[in-house]
């Protein structure tokens, strides 16, 4: 009596949430089902769970159809615009709207699958929904159970043949099975290529890069882009930057679902969208502008450039010690490493004895002041003047030793 009083309540709640989530779905189907609920009493307990479960599915069903849906809207506006030529301003605030849009509908069906693994933990042997526990099985033999209610794969003897371990005990509504296939082939670095409505295609994604749904250039347009989409990515760092940022994206990007490599003064990036928007965090936080400063180059006239560097960089910092022995050449750095301030520094000593000074705007003018000052007093010590003294009793050259012996102990 219990089991049946807390399945009847949480159904209502079910039914009830997902009235209140619905965006496209249509109203009268949910109401129907309420009332379907309401009136209609199944023979058993079986046929109710049944019923719930079938239910949900559909609206699950709904919603990645509403989603996918959206996704080409989107497609179709952005060339609408793009046709019209419309200003960036205009564009940016419609793949804003479009994107509040998506995360509602994505935000929606997270829900929806949250509320159905909550809803079917203890239960089991249900219609329209999988539990995935293959502890010995082949990538084909996956494919066989999961994916082939949904599509006709085609899979090469060397794809089919891979073992695989699948553990759980967990239901998985049908609407998502093709998702998770998805999510566990892209793991072993295999690809899907959609051929069309009812066949889909395995392959490598490491010898093959086929199977690309589209090519970007713009963070507004991939937010929009489905997360399971492969896509093919360009960004455009800053040319001096280039090799810095493309050495660090390359550490984090994962070797068997994405490749990276440099195209002219661009870094193309192929991969899951889900993979370039993390991606894309790690390159803003490279290229904001906290990360972005003026550059100078200054020729020094009277000064040795790697005794200004440890100068500047002892101001700017307050510590010289990374710098190593400047005094020393084999230990003077070719490129200063960054400093707690942000300035850094390049001595350079061909053709001529320059400062090649990287930093934020006021940074360069203060050190180009303190190069000034050195200089010139630098100058100012230097400047001699030149007394002629005829000898009139003495041997000249035994005169001058002496003098120098004698200037060498006041000095000591």
């Amino acid at each position: 009596m219990t089991m049946t009083m807390n399945i009847n309540k949480m159904t209502s709640l079910l039914l009830f949430g997902l009235s209140c989530m619905g965006v496209h779905a249509d109203a009268a189907s949910l109401s129907e089902k309420r009332a379907e609920f309401a009136g209609h009493k199944p023979t058993s307990e079986e046929d109710r769970i049944k019923s719930a479960f079938r239910g949900m599915n559909q609206d699950l069903a709904l919603k990645k159809a509403d989603l996918l849906s959206l996704y080409v809207e989107t497609e179709k506006c952005y060339k609408a615009l793009l046709a019209e030529k419309k200003s960036e301003e205009d564009i940016s605030k419609f793949f804003a709207s479009q994107h509040e849009k998506i995360g509602s509908l994505r935000t929606e069906i997270t829900r929806l699958e949250e509320e159905w693994k909550n809803f079917s933990k203890n239960i089991s042997d249900k219609e329209d929904e999988g539990i995935w526990n293959q502890p010995d099985t082949t990538i084909g033999g996956l494919v066989m159970d999961y994916g082939s209610v949904d599509y006709i794969y085609l899979m090469p003897p060397e794809i089919a043949s891979l073992k695989i371990h699948v553990s759980s005990a967990l239901s998985v509504p049908r609407a998502s099975w093709s998702e998770i296939l998805e999510l566990v082939l892209a793991s072993y670095g295999i690809g899907i290529r959609q051929l069309n409505p009812f066949t889909r295609q395995l392959f490598f994604m490491r010898l093959n890069q086929a199977g690309v749904d589209g090519i970007s250039a713009s963070f507004d347009e991939l937010k929009t882009l489905p997360l399971t989409s492969r896509i093919c990515f360009v960004i455009s760092p800053p040319p001096t930057e280039l090799r810095r940022i493309f050495s660090f994206l390359e550490k984090f990007v994962p070797q068997e679902q994405m490749t990276i490599q440099i195209l002219s003064n661009n870094i193309v990036l192929v991969g899951y969208v889900k993979e370039l928007l993390e991606l894309s965090k790690i390159y803003s936080f490279l290229v904001s502008p906290k990360q972005i400063g003026e550059y100078r180059l200054v020729a020094l006239q009277k000064a040795k450039a790697e005794e200004v560097a440890k100068i500047l960089n002892a101001i700017f910092d307050g510590d010289a010690s990374h710098l190593g022995d400047i005094g020393s050449e084999k230990h003077i750095p070719f490129f200063t490493q960054d400093t707690s301030s942000g300035f850094r520094v390049i001595a350079l000593k061909h053709p001529a004895e320059s400062l090649f000074l990287l930093g934020k705007p006021d940074q360069i003018e203060k050190a180009v002041e303190i190069i000034a000052d050195i200089e010139s007093k630098i100058g100012q010590v230097q400047e001699k003047t030149v007394f002629l003294y005829a000898c009139r009793h003495s041997e000249a050259g035994e005169l001058a030793k002496v003098l120098s012996q004698v200037y060498m102990k006041m000095i000591a």
